[in-house]
Formats: structure tokens, sequence, C-alpha cells
């Protein structure tokens, strides 16, 4: 998947000027930006934003956590941290990683830059163990799922599964799940609790670490995003 198009722009004199302005940023956009910033969803675990600014808007510096962005449109922006300022161009569905830290962004292109934060909080989470047994597939061998984005902190894998088709049991680790599309299934958890849930597109939901099954039960193909934690 195609990202996005990095130039490094260092202007010194910008950075000091806009870090020595600001010695202790609030930590947290969303009482910075309200009308800029929607929280979607919170647990112990993790925080989903949805932000938006238009061509021209600008972010205060704030502290960010360490999180998954997510691209819902084509944007441009200029990236201040302490060290350097970075223009970034994302396409629609990039994928990256920032580590926590002091930042800011620009909007500098013509489009609106829509996008998620998923920011894992400080709660550790629960520990867990993954089978070993060698029949048991991963999603990826399930045939409906392919990785879109991997490192050290977490995965994450986008899964398409047409009507009437089943996920066979699998183990999945702590996860968040982003429902691209409505669909409808029914959840096996441990092969042995089922339970039918419908999604909207756009919809959020947590999962613990675990075995499971998924089978499509409605008329549309259930398309959807998950954010898997591995610490």
């Amino acid at each position: 998947m195609n990202t996005g198009i990095h130039r490094f722009i260092f202007i010194p004199l910008l950075v000091i000027f806009l870090f020595g302005a600001c010695e202790r940023p609030e930590e947290d956009i969303l009482k910075m930006m309200p009308d800029n910033t929607n929280l979607l969803f919170e647990n112990e675990y993790v925080r989903v934003l949805n932000i938006t600014l238009d061509p021209g808007d600008s972010q205060p510096l704030h502290m960010g956590g360490k999180r998954l962005i997510y691209a819902l449109t084509n944007y441009t922006i200029n990236y201040y941290q302490p060290e350097d300022t970075t223009e970034i161009t994302w396409n629609k569905g990039g994928i990256h990683w920032h580590e926590s830290g002091i930042h800011a962004v620009d909007n500098i292109g013509e489009t609106i830059a829509d996008y998620l934060v998923i920011e894992r909080k400080q709660a550790a989470l629960p520990e867990f163990t993954k089978p070993t047994d060698e029949e048991i597939p991963t999603l990826a061998e399930t045939g409906f799922s392919i990785e879109v984005f991997e490192n050290e902190h977490a995965r994450v894998c986008r899964v398409t599964l047409p009507a009437v088709e089943i996920i066979p049991e699998h183990f999945g680790p702590p996860r968040l799940i982003y429902s691209l599309s409505d669909y409808k299934i029914l959840y096996t958890a441990e092969a042995k609790d089922s339970v039918e849930k419908e999604f909207q597109k756009g919809d959020f939901h947590w999962h613990p670490a675990g075995m499971h099954s998924v089978e499509n039960i409605g008329e549309e193909t259930a398309e959807y995003l998950i954010f898997a934690f591995l610490q």
C-alpha cells in the first residue's frame, strides 16, 4: 500500500520559534481543538480520535501518545517536531506509526486532512498465550485477510469476508475492529459462545485475546480493519 510521500524540510528558526513559544503544551488535543477533534472510541487500552483540518488549518503544539494514524482522505501536511519539520503527503488508506512526543500539524494542501488517531494508552494489556498448535490457522492463512501494516507495537489487517463465508477458528491478540462497511456476522468465541452482531460503517469495537471464528450471515460483504496490539 502506498502510504505517503515524504519531503524533509529543515526550518530551524521556525521550529525554535514554535517550540520556544510553548514550553508546556497541553497534553490533550481533544480539549484544545474540540471543533476539529471527535472522540470515537475509548477504553482502558486505546483511544480513537477523528481529526479534520481544513486547508490552512493548524494544530497547536501538543503531546501525543504512541499511536497509529489511518488516513481517511488524501492530504498534505507540515509535521513539526522539536528536531525538524517534515512535509508529508498521505494517501487515503495509508497507515503509519508515531512514537509519543510533542508535535504540531499544519494542513498545507488543498484538501481536507481527515484521519483517525488510534492511540495506545498506558494500561498494560492483559497477559495472553498464543496457541502453538500448528493445525490452528492464522488469520492470513484463512484467505480473507491481508496485512497492511506491522511493527513491534501493532499489526493492522484488512478483512474482506463475502456473504455466507466463514473464517474458521483462529487466534487473535487484543484488538480494535473498525468497520469499513455495514455487515452482520455470527461471532463464536472459544468454539462455544455464538453471538449475532450487526455493525455499521464507522463502528469500533474491542476484543480481548482469544480463539474465535466469524461467519458472515448477512447479504453484503463484511469489510473491516483489525488493529491488533502486540504490547
